[in-house]
């Protein structure tokens, strides 16, 4: 089935660096021309607010509430140029919120038309 639009919300860092890249390769084919794909994951560039998503990934699988473990951070400049290297277009890394204590951003790419 072919989509308009997939969102992979804290999900790719579950996985490792050539896991992720299948899962965005099969997404990428996945969508409709002009489809978009949204990734919101942790910037690995911001190493303070990085220092918050470990120590919350780490007491979350602790605690059992998360049953994953941590496959490998990117930066979001990285997620934009991967987003870019399985053929969609004009991945752009997004903002992070300017009051969260973490280091989460949204990188957006489409499927050309």
């Amino acid at each position: 089935a072919q989509l308009d639009a997939i969102l992979l919300v804290d999900v790719l860092h579950y996985f490792d660096r050539a896991t992720q890249e299948r899962l965005l390769e099969k997404a990428a084919r996945a969508l409709n021309p002009g489809g978009i794909l949204v990734v919101r994951e942790p910037d690995a560039a911001l190493r303070v607010r990085m220092l918050w998503n470990r120590l919350h990934e780490r007491l979350f699988t602790l605690l059992r509430i998360t049953k994953g473990s941590i496959g490998a951070y990117r930066t979001s400049g990285a997620w934009a140029h991967l987003l870019g290297h399985v053929g969609l277009v004009e991945a752009t890394p997004g903002r992070r919120g300017l009051l969260s204590p973490y280091a989460d951003r949204v990188v957006t790419a489409r499927r050309a038309s």
